[in-house]
């Protein structure tokens, strides 16, 4: 007497369908290169450069941040901008602020949305 083998396949329902290709599309088509915003952002930051340094240099001096810190986490909005106005960078300057930390944001302009430059200090934990 023949018994037929049973055969088992891991996983059993790979082999139920079709095989499945990705196809590429060849006819894609992508939009023509322009850089001239991709230049305009490096001119744009590359004109308020070294004022993240200057801001840097400024935040080092211990009084001043111990004043920045203070105002901060007393939610001292205004003395926190006057601070930051008082280093004498040309870019507007935004900051938020928490309790562990500080993030300051340097625009050249308000209307400059291509580039700007974050930077984020933590004091506490």
């Amino acid at each position: 007497m023949y018994y037929r083998p049973i055969v088992f396949s891991y996983p059993p329902s790979m082999f139920n369908y079709y095989p499945f290709y990705f196809i590429r599309n060849p006819y894609r088509v992508y939009p023509e290169v322009d850089t001239s915003m991709f230049l305009q952002s490096i001119s744009t930051l590359r004109a308020i450069s070294n004022e993240p340094i200057m801001i840097l240099d400024k935040l080092s001096d211990q009084t001043f941040s111990h004043q920045l810190i203070t105002a901060a986490q007393a939610d001292q909005s205004d003395e926190v901008d006057r601070l930051f106005q008082s280093i004498g960078t040309t870019s507007d300057i935004t900051t938020n602020y928490n309790p562990t930390g500080i993030s300051i944001t340097l625009r050249s302009d308000q209307n400059a949305s291509c580039c700007y430059f974050t930077i984020y200090l933590r004091w506490g934990r």
